[in-house]
């Protein structure tokens, strides 16, 4: 058993090997400000896509509050598109989390 005067220089090693680190990790991220950021080549093309709020918002991908309470999965095609994989994600997602069955308070 430690007494409790040894603590102190137990636990001093500890923070101030996390201070280093944390000193040379922003020396590191600092080095060049100047430098542009340059995209990995292994990464590929950059892809951006909008929600128009409407028929595929950001909350419920479109499928509103009925969609989501619904006991049957959005439909996917063979191969799924990332839109439809998507949204039945955020359907898996909703219905782990919220009991979303008549008694359960979901909309109430």
């Amino acid at each position: 058993m430690q007494s409790k005067a040894l603590r102190p220089f137990i636990l001093l090693p500890t923070v101030l090997a996390i201070s280093v680190a944390a000193g040379l990790a922003q020396a590191a991220s600092t080095a060049s400000p100047n430098a542009p950021n340059v995209k990995p080549a292994w990464l590929g093309p950059i892809i951006a896509k909008s929600y128009d709020g409407v028929t595929d918002d950001l909350l419920t991908a479109g499928l509103g509050a009925a969609g989501l309470a619904s006991a049957v999965a959005p439909p996917v095609s063979s191969p799924p598109t990332a839109g439809e994989l998507r949204k039945l994600v955020i359907y898996a997602n909703y219905r782990a989390l919220i009991d979303t069955s008549p008694n359960g308070g979901y909309r109430s």
